[in-house]
């Protein structure tokens, strides 16, 4: 008997993807269609005294130059928790810009090529005003306010935990503290964003094409902004080129690019360039972490204290909620660790930037790494082994359930073991830097949980409200015994494509290569509340796949009881046969049962209604990944540059349906975690001016950046999830980011160095060598 789930089976999506037959939102062609291009704002911060268009309305092939003049009042805007200030973004800026690349008109044309030639002739009359980049804790001048009704751009703070934190930390032995800056950064995705709105005057029917990771939320929201309901508005998604959190929210552009249409009676297409995602597309990241951390005499972990400031970009709730990664930060900076008595305060602030979304790993990341830097230094203050101060205050397998102070709950995982293993795999390292000039070693360490597969309970768990986040699948087999997966939960490029079909195929006792999964369209998909993010897609997509299956297989084994006049309590449903226990010579193919259940009347007998299709809702209890992740570096003091030698990554994911895929989103994001810890950061000057607008100057890593990453697998099964599972797509960004800061701290702290931001560029990690009068200059 075969078994798909847990065999490395090559992934289905694969053979149109690597041989060029992917269909994206950039290949999608329609009668009439046009293009849009959007006209941004050059200034961070101004109003906008005077759109001129009329030279750019008379512009060869130009359609439409629409302002916000011409189009409806819509906004954007998302209440995420009931201290969020809310600031809705318009489609196109009303009287006022808040940040370089904001969408100010939108020329609609025959090409792209006649929009941006007409784009030069639309004149804009800016009246500029301060411009607001620091995250908040400062006064600011009224007319540096990004909204004349909020008071020092601050929109969101919070605090909460235990009230004796003070104390705890006032009586502990040993209070070690520190503080991280984690710069701007983009998520980049290979395929930028883009979108076509074909709008039937007819029928009222918004058709969008999308490159999207949540088309059910999209649908709504656009629905919402433009007054229509909800089955007006079709999304239609194809291939996705990659995401990592910046397509999970809608955007402005998609918005009017569906009025762009519905105004010019024709399909219109937006797609992103470079430029345009680096500068205006959602950035991530932006906070600063102060941590303050107790210990007794036996070294044990007392107290925590954390203070998170956040930089929202210029709206609270445009493209994604400005809690997305400061208040994520605060909840979860107590980790994998035992630390009962601990407390937080965020303050989250508008600046003249790009709004925030979230980003692989999105607020664990920045958190990560801020405390795990943070008991690195109480090592080396308290002369003990690193490894051994995070073992003694790991929570262990006699501490599970554990409840963290935030409310989380922690079960089946294996803090511990992951430790451990990798320490093992580690082996002795040579550290030491006898000759001058070497390159100094450092080792880093970071064991890591993830919540993960978030449905509704684990969104509380995280977010301390109520989230909710829940999917729906259906399965159908028609009568030539092939089976049919539908889910809203898009494919990115993840493998999740080939993980349904195999989860499917187990449950009908089909070959994987009976089995069709189909994601792109939410007029015939079952609503998948959230889409895929948050390591989420195959922990809750895989439940309702199951049980609808199940559904269809009860019936398959009742209808062939009926045909082989058998009890169906006999008979057993595999390798696409149904046939009796322990004789498979006896028996019926799925193909056979499956036409009689549309042909034949005996089916009725057996199963009133031989629909062979079931539509079922999962919505799992909170589950949580872990793994720990070990890194090697290389510093070269004359330069500062930074080498990654060694990644070494155990990870908990519970039962692995694919471990191809498992290991192929670990290791992908180990290397997209390498550019995050190294390379990548977002920066604008003083006036609000990005400076890192072409990929020349953000950089990403290549293949000379990474490494071959040493996996290695536990599996604790979660008790709340279909088979065990749990998810992984953001655990090696998690974990390896901390680890390779970990391990810069190491390297350079001989030297009096101490890790203080990221990402660390050759010029920062130079100036940490550097005596400090030598460092000013």
């Amino acid at each position: 008997m075969s078994r798909a789930v847990g065999a490395r089976l090559p992934r289905l999506e694969d053979a149109r993807l690597l041989s060029g037959r992917g269909q994206f939102v950039a290949d999608v062609r329609l009668p009439r269609m046009t293009e849009v291009y959007f006209l941004r704002s050059p200034v961070a911060h101004a109003r906008i005294v005077a759109v001129d268009t009329a030279r750019a309305r008379s512009a060869p092939g130009v359609l439409a130059v629409l302002t916000a003049a011409d189009l409806p009042a819509v906004t954007l805007a998302n209440a995420r928790h009931p201290n969020l200030r809310v600031t809705p973004q318009p489609v196109l800026a009303v009287d006022k810009v808040r940040y370089v690349g904001e969408p100010v008109a939108a020329i609609v044309a025959v090409s792209r090529y006649a929009a941006e030639d007409a784009a030069d002739l639309v004149d804009v009359d800016y009246d500029e005003l301060p411009c607001v980049t620091a995250l908040p804790g400062t006064t600011v001048e009224k007319s540096a306010w990004l909204f004349d009704d909020i008071a020092d751009n601050v929109v969101f703070q919070h605090a909460d935990g235990s009230d004796d934190v003070d104390a705890a930390l006032t009586s502990s032995a040993h209070v070690v503290s520190g503080e991280l800056r984690f710069h701007r950064q983009v998520a980049c995705p290979l395929e930028p964003r883009g979108t076509v709105a074909d709008f039937d005057a007819g029928s009222g029917l918004l058709t969008m094409w999308a490159s999207t990771q949540s088309p059910h939320r999209l649908q709504r929201e656009i629905a919402t902004a433009i007054g229509m309901a909800n089955s007006q508005v079709r999304v239609v998604m194809h291939d996705i080129g990659g995401g990592f959190g910046q397509k999970i929210p809608p955007h402005v552009e998609e918005i009017a690019t569906a009025l762009s249409a519905m105004h010019v009676g024709r399909p219109v297409r937006w797609i992103e360039d470079r430029c345009e995602n680096l500068v205006a597309a959602p950035h991530a990241r932006d906070q600063l972490i102060r941590i303050e951390l107790g210990l007794d005499d036996e070294l044990r972990f007392t107290a925590l204290r954390g203070h998170v400031l956040g930089n929202a970009g210029a709206y609270s709730s445009a493209s994604g909620s400005a809690l997305t990664e400061a208040y994520r930060a605060a909840r979860t900076l107590t980790g994998t660790y035992k630390i009962r008595t601990f407390a937080y305060d965020v303050a989250i602030g508008l600046t003249n930037s790009t709004p925030i979304a979230p980003y692989r790993g999105v607020g664990l990341v920045a958190g990560q790494a801020a405390r795990e830097l943070v008991i690195d230094k109480a090592a080396r203050l308290l002369g003990v082994d690193r490894f051994d101060l995070r073992r003694r205050n790991l929570i262990d397998a006699p501490d599970q359930p554990y409840t963290t102070a935030m409310g989380m709950v922690y079960d089946d995982v294996s803090f511990r073991d992951c430790l451990d293993e990798a320490e093992r795999l580690l082996g002795d390292v040579d550290t030491s830097a006898d000759t001058p000039g070497a390159p100094l070693v450092g080792v880093g360490i970071s064991p890591y949980v993830e919540p993960s597969g978030l449905g509704t309970q684990g969104g509380l768990q995280l977010h301390g409200h109520h989230s909710p986040s829940h999917d729906s699948a259906r399965v159908s087999l028609d009568s030539s015994g092939h089976a049919t997966v539908s889910v809203g939960t898009p494919s990115l490029g993840t493998g999740l494509e080939t993980s349904l079909a195999q989860v499917a195929a187990d449950a009908l006792g089909l070959p994987v290569s009976d089995v069709v999964v189909r994601w792109s369209d939410t007029a015939m998909a079952p609503v998948s509340l959230t889409g895929t993010r948050g390591s989420r897609a195959l922990v809750v997509a895989s439940g309702a796949v199951a049980l609808a299956a199940a559904d269809i297989r009860e019936q398959l084994l009742q209808i062939g009881g009926e045909l082989l006049e058998l009890d169906p309590r006999d008979l057993r449903l595999e390798d696409g046969f149904v046939h009796v226990t322990g004789d498979p010579s006896v028996r019926l193919s799925v193909r056979e049962v499956a036409e009689a259940a549309f042909t034949s009347t005996e089916a009725r007998r057996a199963v009133a209604e031989p629909t062979l299709v079931s539509t079922r809702l999962h919505d799992p209890g909170a589950s949580y990944s872990n793994a720990c992740v070990v890194a090697i570096v290389e510093v070269q003091p004359a330069t500062g540059q930074v080498r990654v030698r060694r990644v070494i990554g155990v990870e908990d994911c519970g039962t692995m349906v694919n471990p191809t895929i498992v290991e192929g989103q670990f290791v992908g994001a180990v290397a997209q975690a390498i550019g995050s810890a190294r390379l990548e950061r977002m920066a604008y000057d003083e006036q609000g001016q990005p400076l890192t607008s072409t990929l020349m100057d953000y950089l990403l890593p290549t293949s000379t950046d990474t490494v071959d990453v040493e996996t290695v697998h536990i599996t604790t099964p979660s008790a709340v999830t279909w088979r065990g599972v749990k998810g992984i797509g953001e655990s090696g960004m998690i974990g390896t980011v901390a680890a390779i800061a970990s391990a810069i701290a190491a390297a350079v702290s001989d030297g009096g160095g101490e890790v203080t931001e990221l990402p660390l560029l050759p010029e920062q990690v130079w100036r940490m060598l550097q005596p400090a009068d030598h460092a000013q200059h």
